[in-house]
């Protein structure tokens, strides 16, 4: 029996990071769940279990103004830091990269990052890029850096007019409108979660989801894509790591697909020679919290047991 154990660990400022593994005996790799903005590594524990019943131990953490991480530290939900906050993620990240590799030193890691946290495995490849044995990336996207850049200033101005440490009822707003407007009939604000009803109601019912984020934290997500997309940033991915890109073909957070096939290219122009893709039709942004996300869940399986039994 697969069980959900909470588990701890401490960065170099003694600063706590708290999160979840689900451990099986003699595993064929580690995977390394970054979950995204506004929920929790809890949301993966089907997914985990899956992959344990495959074989795969799964690890993942709460960031830094989320969930059991934000509860325990008494932090403010949807903020980093007062500065720099992505790049201490980005450090969060490596720091619990560090004990999976001394407490697994034979075995491979694959990063999966979903949403925001997509984001944030491409910078923690491009910064770390030997730390990691595979990318996995769910309800991602890609973006132009001049979309991004002027979209900075007007966070930078609400950043200015509401403080640090507070959310912005305008970004909110464009965030809502953006994500949500082709599904309002099925919910006020997160119809664009996923087709399964049900499942939007868990997510709009969780206390660690769906919550408003600060100006700061806004900041840090748009420079760090800004970052990722850089040509500088581009040119320092391995193209010889396995990437597996998958999404949902109606997620409005990828432009309904168009998004994540730009990604796909990049990726592609690059050179990356183990490049997979998959867009899943009917399916929004969390493929893994889907009506057919065995579907998915087997997919991923699949693509993880060709590159570890092969």
């Amino acid at each position: 029996m697969f069980t959900d154990t909470q588990y701890v660990v401490q960065t170099g400022l003694g600063y706590k990071l708290y999160g979840y593994q689900w451990i099986v005996e003699k595993p064929l790799a580690i995977i390394q769940i970054i979950h995204g903005l506004a929920e929790h590594s809890g949301r993966y524990s089907h997914l985990a279990k899956h992959l344990n019943r495959a074989g795969y131990t799964v690890i993942a953490f709460d960031h830094r103004g989320h969930g059991l991480t934000a509860e325990n530290n008494q932090e403010l939900k949807g903020f980093f830091s007062e500065e720099c906050g992505w790049e201490l993620i980005v450090n969060d990240i490596q720091v619990i990269n560090k004990t999976i590799q001394k407490k697994f030193p034979d075995k491979k890691i694959y990063i999966l990052g979903h949403s925001m946290g997509s984001f944030l495995a491409q910078n923690f490849m491009i910064d770390f890029r030997d730390s990691l044995d595979g990318l996995i990336l769910t309800g991602s996207n890609w973006e132009p850096r001049w979309y991004l850049v002027s979209l900075s200033f007007l966070i930078a101005f609400e950043k200015w007019r509401n403080g640090t440490r507070n959310s912005s009822s305008i970004i909110d707003h464009i965030y809502n409108l953006t994500l949500n407007f082709t599904y309002r009939k099925d919910h006020k604000d997160y119809g664009w979660i996923s087709s399964d009803l049900a499942e939007v109601y868990k997510y709009s019912q969780d206390k660690n989801c769906g919550f408003s984020c600060t100006t700061s934290l806004w900041e840090d997500l748009f420079r760090g894509m800004s970052y990722i997309f850089s040509r500088q940033s581009q040119e320092k991915v391995r193209e010889d790591i396995p990437i597996y890109i998958l999404g949902g073909k109606e997620d409005s957070l990828s432009h309904f697909g168009k998004g994540l096939i730009k990604l796909y290219e990049s990726f592609k122009k690059i050179g990356v020679k183990d490049l997979n893709f998959k867009l899943y039709d009917g399916m929004r942004h969390e493929i893994f919290h889907e009506k057919k996300q065995q579907e998915v869940m087997d997919d991923l399986v699949l693509w993880l047991n060709s590159r570890e039994k092969s």
